[in-house]
């Protein structure tokens, strides 16, 4: 009986273990693909705009009031549904795109995944390295 136990733990094990790289792999390939295209909406998330990216003020809609990803996203498809707008481009970190895309997928969203751009300079470049 305890040798079955321990065959039973171990087979958990190994299962959540594949489980967890299967998920991880998939965060990263999804990390690095941009799979913008025509959209009834734009949803970026946790990001700071610099730029200006050519919007119109009225064409944006703010939401400030999410704790997290989940109360943001959950928001987001909440107004989407109120505007009958159901697919969207997503634009996070490249690690959060897999999470966000399942989270608004869930909501009965079509989905489309664009990953911020890296603005991060190589570290020869940066000001701050010992010389």
């Amino acid at each position: 009986m305890k040798r079955t136990a321990k065959t039973v733990s171990g087979l958990e094990t190994i299962a959540a273990g594949i489980g967890l790289a299967t998920v991880a792999r998939e965060i990263s390939c999804r990390s690095q693909v941009d799979e913008a295209q025509p959209a009834d909406v734009i949803v970026v998330l946790g990001a700071a705009e610099y730029c200006g990216c050519g919007v119109p003020a009225e064409a944006i809609l703010v939401e400030s009031e999410g704790e997290s990803t989940v109360h943001s996203v959950a928001a987001a498809a909440e107004s989407m549904r109120r505007m009958n707008l159901r697919s969207c481009i997503v634009v996070s970190d490249g690690y959060h795109i897999y999470r966000v895309k399942k989270l608004l997928e869930n909501q009965g969203l079509k989905v489309y995944g664009s990953p911020r751009p890296e603005d991060r300079l190589p570290l020869e470049q940066t000001s701050w390295k010992e010389e």
